[in-house]
């Protein structure tokens, strides 16, 4: 999955975060924040499960799948399920192919979930 960076409705399920803010109201920021807080080791935790095994690296992508798509952050949690995929496979190396991506990702659905909770 090749998102756009600058395309938010790529990245984000954006009716999903409506309905989580309907929801949840004000508690949907502290979770976005917990989730914003353990993001970059929740990749790293992807990028080491990579360089240690299969069992790892699909456990570590499943974590950050659920975590993301709980979070409406469509194209992450696809990157992180194409890794899981891959892993589950025993082909380390499309797990490998595949992480900056995620990397990537990660970075540019921080940025747009900042920028949908800094919506009034």
């Amino acid at each position: 999955m090749t998102a756009t960076p600058s395309d938010a409705t790529a990245l984000l399920d954006i009716d999903a975060l409506n309905d989580l803010r309907d929801m949840l109201a004000e508690a949907l920021t502290e979770i976005a924040d917990t989730f914003l807080d353990g993001l970059d080791a929740e990749v790293e935790a992807v990028g080491a499960g990579i360089r240690t095994s299969g069992p790892a690296a699909r456990a570590a992508a499943h974590s950050l799948k659920g975590s993301a798509g709980n979070l409406g952050g469509r194209a992450l949690a696809m990157q992180a399920s194409a890794i899981e995929k891959a892993a589950v496979d025993g082909d380390l190396a499309q797990c490998e192919a595949l992480f900056p991506q995620l990397q990537v990702l990660a970075t540019h659905t921080r940025d747009a979930l900042r920028a949908y909770l800094a919506q009034p």
